[in-house]
Order: C-alpha cells, then structure tokens, then sequence
C-alpha cells in the first residue's frame, strides 16, 4: 500500500473513530457520574487497557516486525 493512501486511511478514518471512541467514554463516564462510582478498580481496568496498547506499541518501535510481534499485537 502506498504510504499516502496509509496516511489518508490514518488520518481520515483511524483517527475519527479513536476520537469517537474516547468521547463515548468520557460521555458514559460522565452519566455514570465517575467522580463517585469509581475507585481502584477503575484506575485498574485504565492500566490494563494502557498496556494492552503500550506493550504491542513499543514491541512495534523498537523490535523488527514478524509474525511473533503482529500475534502479540492482536
């Protein structure tokens, strides 16, 4: 695929829906009133989501990608 058909894909669709996705949240966070509901096990849930998405990231920057890393990604 050519880079900039990547880039449009990227910044046209990718982006959108991820912004989509964090708005919902921050709307369903917002109804369930979070600031009262939540606790350690909230501010757990947010560090595994961080390192479901950190790990396979950092694997990406700095390993060569094979099929190890696409499977530790998916």
């Amino acid at each position: 695929m050519p880079a900039d058909s990547m880039v449009i894909i990227l910044m046209y669709f990718v982006l959108p829906v991820w912004l989509v996705a964090g708005f919902a949240d921050w709307l369903c966070h917002r109804a369930t009133h979070i600031e009262s509901t939540t606790g350690a096990k909230e501010s757990l849930i947010h560090l595994l989501m961080f390192g479901e998405v950190g790990i396979p990231l950092l694997a990406a920057m700095f390993l060569e990608i094979n099929a190890l890393i696409i499977g530790v990604m998916i």
